[in-house]
């Protein structure tokens, strides 16, 4: 049996509730500051947000660093899984190379992340893993960094995977976790399977998935909502009216319009 969700307030008492929007990816996907780089997340707290999301991965020596994937080639100058690296073969690689600049940005390492940016801000750090990979690695390390750095109350977790949600609680229970379910046939009923097996504290829901009733939903059993992505000012608006918790965004401009016209 689960315990009953958790309030992000409870569990990272930093969490400020007249913030409404985290970043996705640091500074957008794909953005003009290069995704999941450190640079982003300089840049975009500078800006004034005090939420981010980022993504994980872990190389073949269970180095942890922020990358979405699956391929490297999709945005850096490397080829192939990062899984299937050692961090040592990731020295050479270029990590925004989808913006064709000449500034080099080198390897994003999670460690990196929490020594420069982290004890200022609330992150979610949403844990990247193949279906096919059945390694450990990631969930532990991710905790291990955590621990090490003392951010239990400053960070929490999300996953598509609910293998790794599950391994993960196992691990840190006292860390938050957020559930990312896909669109698609069967959402009712796969969100509540898998909040269930996940002992989830917050949905995280796509924005096209979410309607008024929905969203009623999970706030009456306790949940926390936070929607992803939203980059139109109107419609984040209209679920934030509707409870959304927090709004995941690839518009960097949109915090400061809606404080300017709430």
């Amino acid at each position: 049996m689960c315990r009953k969700p958790r309030k992000p307030w409870e569990l990272m008492p930093a969490w400020r509730k007249n913030e409404k929007f985290a970043t996705h990816r640091g500074y957008g996907k794909r953005g003009e500051i290069g995704e999941n780089t450190i640079a982003a997340f300089v840049h975009s707290t500078e800006k004034g947000f005090f939420y981010h999301e980022l993504d994980v991965r872990a190389t073949k020596d269970n180095k942890i660093i922020l990358f979405h994937g699956p391929l490297l080639e999709s945005t850096t100058s490397g080829k192939g899984r990062l899984e299937d690296l050692d961090s040592s073969d990731l020295i050479k690689i270029d990590w925004d190379d989808y913006l064709k600049n000449e500034i080099f940005v080198a390897t994003p390492y999670l460690e990196h992340y929490f020594e420069e940016v982290a004890p200022k801000v609330i992150t979610n750090i949403e844990l990247k893993r193949d279906w096919f990979d059945t390694s450990h690695g990631l969930e532990a390390e991710t905790v291990r960094l955590i621990r090490k750095h003392k951010l239990e109350k400053r960070v929490f977790i999300s996953s598509f995977n609910p293998f790794a949600l599950r391994r993960f609680h196992k691990l840190a229970p006292d860390i938050g976790i957020g559930l990312l379910v896909n669109p698609g046939l069967f959402f009712d009923f796969r969100e509540t399977l898998l909040r269930h097996f996940t002992c989830t504290d917050f949905i995280h829901p796509p924005e096209e998935a979410c309607t008024k009733k929905r969203i009623a939903k999970w706030k009456k059993k306790g949940y926390s909502v936070h929607v992803w992505t939203v980059d139109s000012l109107d419609r984040a608006k209209e679920l934030i009216s509707w409870g959304a918790d927090l709004i995941i965004t690839n518009n960097m401009d949109i915090r400061d319009e809606y404080n300017e016209n709430p």
